[in-house]
C-alpha cells in the first residue's frame, strides 16, 4: 500500500526538522559510528569528522506498516492511521510547545502523537464517537494527569465580517444549481425551493455562501436539523 503525503505551508518561514534513518551495519563498522561529511574546501571529497553520526537524512519513501486488524493500536475507525506516521510528521513540522490542529481528528491519532511530543493541540470533529475516542485515548496516555477538555458548543466565528441574510442568496443558488434540488437531484420551479444550511447553524454552521444550498420543500423538511452527510446516510439506510 502506498499513500502520498503532501506538505503545504502558508508562510515562507515554515518549520521543517530533518529526520534521519539509522546508519547501516556496514557504515557503523567502516566509520566507527562517526560522521562522514563533504570536505568544505573541495565541496566534493568526503571526510570523517569526530562526532557521532545522526544517520542518513530520511528519504521520501517512508516504510511504515499499515495497521493490521490484529494490531493493538486498531480501534475499528475506518480512516485510522499508524501512530508512527503522525509521530514522524509532527516531529518534522513542529517544535515542542507548538500548536497542532487536527480539524478532522477522528480517533485522535494526531492528538496522541502531539501530546507525547510535548506539543499543544486542538482537535475538531462532528462525530460524538470521535469525542469519546479522543477522551479515552488521551486519558489513557496521560494516566493521572487526566483527559482533555471537550467543548460541545460551536465556537462563534469572528473572521467573516457582516453576512447578509442567507435568504438573499436564493436566486444565485438557483442559478448555480440550475434549478436542481441538492437532495433528490430533481428540477423544481424557483417558488418551491428553500435555502438550506449544509451544516446546520445549531451545529456551528454559518450563513456563508459555501454553507448554503437549495433543497425542494420535501427534502428540506426531511433533512430537518441534520447535516447533509447525516441526512444522506440516513436515506441510504
Amino acid at each position: 500500500m502506498h499513500d502520498v503525503i503532501l506538505f503545504y505551508t502558508g508562510i515562507a518561514e515554515h518549520n521543517f526538522n530533518v529526520s534521519y534513518e539509522p546508519p547501516s551495519e556496514s557504515y557503523l563498522k567502516r566509520f566507527k559510528g562517526k560522521t562522514q561529511v563533504l570536505d568544505p574546501e573541495t565541496g566534493t571529497r568526503k571526510i570523517v569528522v569526530d562526532k557521532p553520526t545522526k544517520g542518513l537524512p530520511m528519504r521520501d519513501v517512508w516504510e511504515i506498516s499499515i495497521l493490521a486488524g490484529s494490531s493493538r493500536e486498531r480501534l475499528g475507525y475506518p480512516t485510522q492511521k499508524p501512530l508512527a506516521l503522525l509521530d514522524r510528521i509532527i516531529k518534522a513540522s513542529s517544535n515542542p510547545g507548538d500548536m497542532v490542529l487536527d480539524p478532522f481528528c477522528g480517533c485522535a491519532t494526531a492528538l496522541v502523537a502531539a501530546d507525547r511530543l510535548q506539543r499543544q493541540w486542538a482537535g475538531i470533529d462532528l462525530s460524538p464517537l470521535a469525542i469519546r475516542l479522543v477522551n479515552d485515548r488521551i486519558t489513557e496516555e496521560r494516566g493521572l494527569w487526566g483527559g482533555p477538555t471537550a467543548l460541545d458548543v460551536p465556537p462563534k466565528r469572528t473572521d467573516l465580517g457582516h453576512l447578509p441574510s442567507y435568504r438573499t442568496h436564493r436566486h444565485r443558488l438557483y442559478g448555480e444549481q440550475e434549478g436542481i434540488c441538492a437532495g433528490c437531484d430533481t428540477h423544481f420551479p424557483f417558488r418551491v425551493m428553500d435555502v438550506d444550511h449544509i451544516l446546520p447553524r445549531s451545529k456551528g454552521g454559518t450563513d456563508h455562501l459555501d454553507n448554503l444550498q437549495l433543497l425542494c420543500s420535501g427534502c428540506n423538511r426531511s433533512k430537518g436539523g441534520k447535516t447533509m452527510a447525516e441526512w444522506r446516510a440516513a436515506n441510504r439506510g
